[in-house]
């Protein structure tokens, strides 16, 4: 009879042969924890999955998983057993693994959303979705929001995913891959667009902050989402509004800095932040930006667009709001009142604080008269003074210099030419690309310089051309070229003068027409008073001595206005001190009259002087002050007189 009790069980550590065992040998089984009974058992329990962040599992997958073996490193855990009569059934044998690598299939690849590749771009847009009155106004805004994820991704393409709005929230909030991973939580929902979703019953209109992000190229630049998406979204159909421009500073949070004094809105952003970051050296993780927009009140608030009556704008400096306290201080020492470079790319402005920040709101009532003066002249400014000349294709490289060794711009040269009788000014405001368009270039000039800045334009190839060489062509296209082919600079007269006409005029000398007469010079000679351009650009440069005949114009008023330096607590410099100096001589040479009152001589307040005088009884000199405080003595003789 077998003995049924218990028999000893050896552990042992050994490695898994590829070869079977012989007869004689121990038979070695692999037991995984997949398989074990008791790492079933004690396995905890997986909690719930959102549909949003784990991928679907299908029939198609869950047989393949039945079907794939895993390949075991050899250094797991064995079981083996002493009993020779104890042979490894066929359930035993399917547990052993062999580790054969045609038999292993490949592991799927990571899907696009969790493992971002070198294509990984992010854009920031704003939008609406109005609601309708309703008594489930948080489940009609999830559908409509569905509805309008769904249009987005019909226009620009399926690759198009809603990210978190701060992309710190990345890692634990995956990317909206599709309409149906959109969740009813308010709390998901605010996380994704920047701001707690709370629609009213009686109607609302939900404003959204979308951060689309894509790890596939798009045929359509990520900067003309908005423009693709507008003619779709349309308020009065759908009742979904997607912003036309995305946002000017690519950042959760931004604040501005300030508003500039005398910017335009012909000034392309393109080239204006660069400039920027290299005169501020704000690195290229720090998200800036400008905005042309309306200037807000002192309340903070925007007024209402006008078409007919537009308010006052100005180009606005937008940036992270965690370096916002760093580089204010900055900027205020680059763009201060009457500084002396023109930063960047040679434009002249000043930075003024905008009341929608709490530098703004800090300010004195002082300086907040000053800025609404200042805004009431940049107004007049924008709508009166500044014009744009005709558009401008002749134009190929604006930013590229003429060599190696010669640094000279064709933007540099433009906006160094000085007008006539200033040297100290400039004759052009701005040139830059014009927006969306790449064959054009917009030129700006003031009103009462608009003659002279055509004549300049119409003559800037071959004046160019003479003062900088033959490496100045690259500057303009081949039709430019072409068209002045004939025309040469005349540099005496400051004038373009044809080939033509120059062997015309030359016959003319040649003939003697005036009976051998001298012809008598009545060239104009040259300015003294004129700088060279090169001379002329950015830097540290000389103070030239005005004429008295021509005062330099302030541009939209006479009144200077202080400056607002200490709003942004802006540390002083040898300007400043050169400034405060020269205010302290004015104010000591100025003369004050320190004469007393001036009375003026009138007969007939005289005569009627008079008359009172006779009709009163005349005084004695004593008030009843001064009888009170008489000796005793005095008292005798005051009443004996009475």
């Amino acid at each position: 009879m077998a003995d049924n009790g218990a028999r000893q069980t050896k552990l042992q550590f050994a490695a898994i042969k590829d070869t079977p065992t012989s007869s004689g040998s121990l038979a070695t089984t692999s037991v995984t924890p997949e398989t074990s009974a008791v790492a079933q058992r004690l396995k905890p329990p997986t909690p719930p999955s959102s549909p949003a962040r784990d991928p679907k599992t299908t029939l198609e997958t869950t047989t393949r998983k039945k079907k794939t073996t895993k390949r075991k490193n050899r250094k797991n855990n064995e079981i083996t057993t002493n009993d020779d009569n104890n042979t490894p059934s066929d359930k035993d044998a399917d547990v052993v693994i062999d580790g054969t690598s045609e038999e292993i299939p490949k592991a799927p690849a990571p899907s696009a959303s969790n493992q971002p590749s070198e294509e990984f771009r992010s854009i920031r847009y704003k939008g609406q979705i109005i609601l309708p009155p309703s008594e489930q106004p948080f489940e009609d805004f999830v559908k409509k929001f569905r509805e309008y994820f769904s249009i987005i991704q019909d226009i620009l393409g399926k690759k198009i995913f809603i990210a978190a709005w701060d992309e710190e929230q990345d890692l634990s909030y995956k990317p909206l891959e599709t309409p149906k991973s959109i969740q009813p939580r308010r709390e998901d929902l605010a996380i994704y667009l920047g701001t707690y979703i709370n629609p009213k019953a009686a109607g609302d209109t939900v404003y959204l902050n979308l951060r689309l992000v894509t790890y596939h190229p798009t045929p359509v630049p990520l900067e003309r989402f908005g423009m693709e998406l507008q003619d779709h979204l349309d308020k009065e159909k759908n009742q979904m509004v997607f912003y036309r421009q995305p946002l000017s500073c690519q950042a959760p949070k931004s604040e501005c800095i300030g508003w500039f004094l005398h910017s335009t809105k012909t000034i392309n952003s393109s080239a204006f932040i660069p400039a920027i970051r290299a005169a501020l050296k704000i690195p290229n993780d720090v998200a800036i930006g400008v905005q042309y927009r309306a200037i807000a009140n002192e309340l903070g608030k925007k007024p209402p667009y006008d078409r007919k009556n537009r308010p006052p704008s100005a180009l606005h400096f937008d940036i992270d709001e965690r370096y916002a306290f760093i580089y204010q201080s900055k900027a205020a020492s680059l763009w201060k009142k009457d500084a002396k470079l023109r930063l960047p790319n040679g434009i002249r402005l000043r930075i003024i604080p905008c009341f929608t920040t709490i530098t703004g709101q800090s300010m004195t009532e002082r300086q907040r008269s000053a800025t609404n003066l200042l805004k009431e002249r940049q107004h007049r400014f924008i709508t009166t003074e500044v014009v744009v000349l005709p558009p401008y294709a002749l134009i190929a490289q604006l930013d590229s210099p003429i060599d190696e060794d010669n640094s000279m711009t064709l933007r540099r040269a433009i906006m160094a030419r000085a007008p006539e009788h200033y040297p100290s000014d400039r004759l052009i405001h701005n040139v830059d690309i014009t927006w969306n368009q790449t064959g054009r270039h917009t030129i700006t000039t003031c009103n009462d310089r608009l003659a002279e800045a055509r004549r300049f334009v119409e003559g800037m190839i071959p004046e160019f051309l003479h003062r900088y060489g033959d490496g100045a062509s690259k500057w303009f296209t081949s039709v430019g070229l072409r068209l002045y082919e004939e025309v040469t600079w005349n540099p005496d007269r400051q004038i373009t003068t044809s080939i033509a006409r120059e062997e015309y005029a030359e016959g003319l000398l040649a003939e003697n027409i005036w009976g051998g007469r001298e012809v008598e010079n009545r060239q104009a000679p040259p300015d003294p008073n004129r700088l060279n351009p090169e001379d002329l650009e950015t830097g540290t440069q000389e103070a030239i001595a005005p004429d008295a005949r021509y005062p330099t114009p302030r541009l939209t008023s006479d009144r200077s206005i202080a400056s607002l330096g200490s709003v942004y607590q802006r540390p002083l410099d040898e300007e400043d001190a050169l400034a405060a100096e020269a205010k302290a001589t004015a104010e000591a040479a100025r003369v004050i009259d320190h004469t007393g009152t001036e009375f003026e001589f009138s007969a007939e307040q005289i005569e009627r002087n008079r008359e009172r005088a006779d009709r009163t009884t005349p005084s004695t000199g004593f008030s009843m002050s001064t009888a009170a405080k008489t000796t005793p003595g005095t008292r005798i003789k005051l009443k004996e007189t009475q």
